[in-house]
């Protein structure tokens, strides 16, 4: 690579770029949705995600990046275009799983 230049949204602190292992982490996975806020809120409010991008881009177009807990990968949340291919992938299955371990839950969920 040219540039040392990460994409916004990547935690240099979080990377082992010491050379001595082959390294290779999950920076994040796309999932698309009709509401953004509305998504956001959910992953933040419900299940503890913590908001690693929020940009708004000259043209309007707004880029999320939830990262959980751990952040060990990021959520990319998406509005897709009107008509396109990724709008019929809204709702349904998206074969991206989330493990919940409760150690001493207080209160039933």
């Amino acid at each position: 690579m040219a540039s040392s230049e990460l994409p916004f949204g990547i935690d240099r602190s979080r990377l082992r770029l010491d050379g001595k292992d082959p390294y290779l982490c999950l920076h994040f996975v796309i999932i698309f949705v009709r509401d953004q806020e509305r998504s956001l809120r959910f992953f933040a409010d419900k299940l503890g995600f913590r908001v690693a991008v929020d940009h708004t881009f000259e043209n309007g177009n707004r880029w999320i990046e939830a990262a959980p807990p751990d952040g060990t990968a990021q959520l990319g949340i998406a509005v897709p275009p009107p008509g396109s291919e990724p709008e019929k992938l809204i709702g349904g299955l998206t074969d991206i799983c989330f493990t919940l371990i409760l150690a001493k839950c207080k209160a039933p969920l």
